[in-house]
C-alpha cells in the first residue's frame, strides 16, 4: 500500500464518518417515518382527546358543586324558617302556660274565699240555731 492509498482511506473514513453525523445532527428530533408520525399524531390526537375530557369534567364537577351548594343553601333556610316557627310555637305555648297557672292561681284564691264564706255563713246559721 503506498502513502497516498492510505491516506485516501484515512480521508474516506473521516469524510463518510462526518457525512454520517452531520446527517444524524440534522435529523435529530425529526420523524421520517410515515408510521412513526401516524403514531405520534395519535398520541396527539388522544392527549387533546383526554385534556379536552378533563376540562369537561372539571366543569361538570364545578356545576355540581354550585348545585349542591344551593341546595345546602336552601335546605339551611327551610331549617332556619322551621326553627325560628317552632321556637315562635313554643314561646306562645310557654306564655299560654304562663296565662293558665296565673288563671290556676286566681281559682284557688276564689275558691279559698268561697270557702271561708261558706264557713262564715255557716257558723253564722249555727250561731242563729242556738239562740233559737
Amino acid at each position: 500500500m503506498t502513502e497516498t492509498s492510505i491516506w485516501g482511506a484515512l480521508a474516506s473514513i473521516i469524510l463518510a464518518s462526518l457525512t454520517y453525523f452531520a446527517g444524524r445532527r440534522v435529523k435529530s428530533g425529526r420523524i421520517d417515518t410515515s408510521e412513526a408520525a401516524e403514531l405520534w399524531e395519535e398520541g396527539r390526537s388522544i392527549r387533546k382527546d383526554l385534556t379536552q375530557q378533563i376540562e369537561a369534567l372539571r366543569q361538570e364537577r364545578a356545576s355540581k358543586d354550585a348545585e349542591h351548594a344551593r341546595a345546602l343553601s336552601d335546605l339551611r333556610e327551610q331549617y332556619e324558617r322551621e326553627l325560628a316557627e317552632l321556637r315562635l310555637a313554643l314561646q306562645q305555648k310557654a306564655d299560654e302556660n304562663a296565662r293558665l297557672t296565673l288563671r290556676v292561681n286566681e281559682l284557688e284564691l276564689e275558691i279559698d274565699r268561697v270557702k271561708a264564706r261558706e264557713a262564715r255563713v255557716a257558723q253564722a246559721l249555727s250561731d242563729k240555731e242556738g239562740a233559737l
